[in-house]
């Protein structure tokens, strides 16, 4: 039963689609900072929009935002992250049941395998150089925010659009067991 489940056509297609949109990330990920290495040196900045948005070369030797940089071992950070794709992935697999609206669902999984691939991106990054390329700078007169990578812009549209869903998934519960609830 299981060989014809996994031999059906339609199976085949649809988690090609989905292992696509993951090499799809991990390709404008590490084409990007390929790239920008090859571009320009370390603190190095193009301007692309004005002040607002420049390229500047940094390297990430900590977790998310340069967090833990004096923490040096890269393969702890790796597994960690490995484990959050394995919790991701599980989470993939049991999205129908977590978000009940059928549209709501195929963005979640698209924004899931986003937040995959960007991980996936980060992880070869570091194991392959014991750093990540960071080099999108965004900022508004002196305001800058953390120097980021397109794996770090993919992780975050993903994460909040699924807290998106979520809480709207909770609101829409929430509100049906109170008209449940009200008198008639």
């Amino acid at each position: 039963m299981l060989y014809q489940l996994l031999n059906t056509e339609n199976f085949v297609k649809k988690r090609l689609i989905y292992i696509l949109i993951i090499i799809c990330v991990l390709f404008f990920d590490l084409s990007s900072k390929y790239f920008v290495n090859n571009m320009i040196s370390e603190n190095e900045s193009i301007s692309v929009l004005g002040n607002f948005l420049k390229f500047t070369l940094s390297y990430n030797y900590g977790t998310t935002f340069g967090y833990l940089k004096d923490y040096a071992p890269y393969i702890a950070i790796s597994a960690v992250k490995s484990i959050l794709i394995i919790i991701l992935v599980f989470v993939f697999l049991k999205i129908s049941t977590i978000i009940k609206h059928t549209k709501y669902q195929m963005i979640s999984r698209i924004c899931i395998l986003f937040l995959i691939g960007g991980s996936l991106g980060n992880i070869i990054d570091r194991l392959l150089d014991k750093r990540v390329t960071d080099f999108i700078d965004v900022g508004i007169n002196g305001y800058r925010w953390h120097i980021f990578n397109l794996a770090d812009a993919f992780q975050c549209v993903g994460g909040l659009v699924i807290l998106f869903f979520l809480i709207f998934e909770y609101s829409k519960k929430h509100k049906k067991s109170i008209n449940q609830e009200a008198p008639k």
